[in-house]
């Protein structure tokens, strides 16, 4: 028995988007099929000056092919693509933000950011060895979070629900 090479995800009986696994995860073409096939982070940009641009001007990392300036889009990062560090050691395009909660849950730890462009909570998640110190994940310890513009993913905020091209 062997894993499926490709995956339909449907939503009321249409097709939303046809994928390897990893197409589908990575790379997902609708909202819907981003939170259907895992844990996400939502953020609402627009696109200016080849690049994506909270609503404070901020620019965070993505790769905007094939969007125009002036499009209005939602940015999805995955939590374990999310870095978190301290803000002195933060690369350029980074976000600070100050720790909301952690939960330690074994060989994985959630830690969610409140950062002040961002409507929404940003959730990161660390594994194994790559987990940060407990003194730097205390409540309120103020914190920059990052991640590579291969990692985040545009997609249209006209709908939640995109179907098969």
């Amino acid at each position: 028995m062997s894993m499926s090479t490709r995956i339909a995800v449907m939503s009321n009986g249409r097709i939303q988007q046809i994928g390897t696994p990893s197409e589908i995860y990575y790379r997902p073409r609708s909202r819907f099929v981003a939170d259907f096939i895992g844990e996400s982070n939502f953020i609402d940009v627009s696109v200016k000056d080849a690049g994506a641009r909270l609503a404070d001007g901020s620019a965070v990392p993505c790769t905007v092919n094939g969007w125009k300036g002036g499009d209005t889009a939602t940015l999805m990062v995955r939590p374990e693509s999310i870095h978190v560090g301290e803000p002195g050691a933060a690369p350029a395009g980074s976000l600070r933000g100050r720790i909301v909660q952690t939960s330690f849950l074994g060989s994985q730890t959630r830690i969610a950011i409140s950062c002040d462009p961002v409507d929404a909570l940003v959730t990161a998640s660390s594994f194994g060895r790559d987990r940060i110190a407990k003194s730097d994940l205390a409540r309120d310890h103020e914190v920059a979070v990052w991640w590579s513009p291969d990692d985040a993913v545009l997609l249209s905020r006209n709908t939640t629900q995109g179907e098969e091209e």
